[in-house]
C-alpha cells in the first residue's frame, strides 16, 4: 500500500513539474516492474504456502524487501518535492527582498 501511494504521489509530480519527469521516469522504469514481480510472487507463494520452510524463508525475505522499497518510494517521493521547495524559498527571498526595499 505505501508503494502504491508513493508511486501515485510521484506521477503527480511528474504531471505537476516538467523538471520531475525525467528523474521520475527514471525512477520508476527502473524499480515498479521488479516491485510488481515481486508482489505477485508473494501473492502467489503465499497462497501456495503448506508449511514449507523454503517458501516461508523467500515470504519473509520478500516482505523485508517490500518493505525497503516502500521506504525507496517515499524518498524519491521527498527528493521530487525538494526542488519545488528549493523554488518556492527562492521565490520567498526574491519577494522579503522586495519589501525590504520599499521599507516593508
Amino acid at each position: 500500500t505505501d508503494i502504491l501511494l508513493s508511486t501515485g504521489s510521484i506521477i503527480s509530480c511528474m504531471n505537476d513539474d516538467p523538471d520531475d519527469r525525467a528523474p521520475g521516469t527514471r525512477f520508476l522504469n527502473r524499480y515498479l516492474p521488479s516491485v510488481h514481480k515481486v508482489v505477485d510472487e508473494y501473492i502467489r507463494l503465499g497462497i501456495e504456502n503448506k508449511g514449507h520452510q523454503n517458501i516461508q524463508e523467500v515470504l519473509d525475505k520478500s516482505a523485508d524487501l517490500l518493505e525497503r522499497m516502500a521506504t525507496a518510494f517515499h524518498e524519491e517521493h521527498g527528493n521530487l518535492l525538494r526542488n519545488d521547495t528549493m523554488r518556492l524559498s527562492a521565490d520567498l527571498n526574491a519577494l522579503d527582498k522586495l519589501l525590504k526595499m520599499d521599507g516593508r
